[in-house]
């Protein structure tokens, strides 16, 4: 999917969004729904009705900086340059843990892959340790393998 087409679904789906000075898609909704983007529903009342399209992919240079979580079940692969700061969980549960992309993940709420459920909260997170730096820390020490 290319950055344009992506801008288009945001729009159509009422996300507010900016570019930052570094040229990245900085997705800034706020609201406690958060952010879906599982399918996109596009009006096509000329052939019928709507139609829904699945994404399944998303450009690079992506970050999501909403007040909720973000919902990407349906997404098969992480593009490199995608960084989540949202509040909120990310629910990738469609693909495996990105091993070689975990400094992604700055969210402050709990991350679902395919094969790995990390809790934001786990208690055996250690004092003093944010838990996300941990979680980075663990999967570059392939402690999911």
């Amino acid at each position: 999917m290319t950055r344009e087409e992506f801008i288009e679904i945001l729009d159509r789906e009422g996300y507010s969004y900016k570019i930052s000075s570094n040229d990245k898609l900085v997705i800034t909704s706020r609201g406690k729904r958060g952010i879906n983007l599982v399918g996109s529903i596009i009006d096509d009342t000329a052939n019928g009705g709507q139609m829904v399209i699945i994404i399944d992919e998303i450009p690079s240079g992506i970050i999501f900086q909403g007040n909720g979580g973000v919902n990407l079940s349906s997404l098969e692969v992480l593009p490199p340059d995608v960084e989540f700061r949202n509040i909120g969980e990310v629910d990738l549960s469609s693909m495996k843990l990105p091993t070689d992309l975990a400094d992604s993940f700055n969210n402050s709420g709990d991350i679902i892959f395919s094969n790995l459920y990390w809790k934001g909260n786990w208690e055996g997170n250690i004092e003093g340790i944010d838990n996300k730096r941990l979680f980075r820390l663990m999967v570059k020490q392939e402690a999911f393998k």
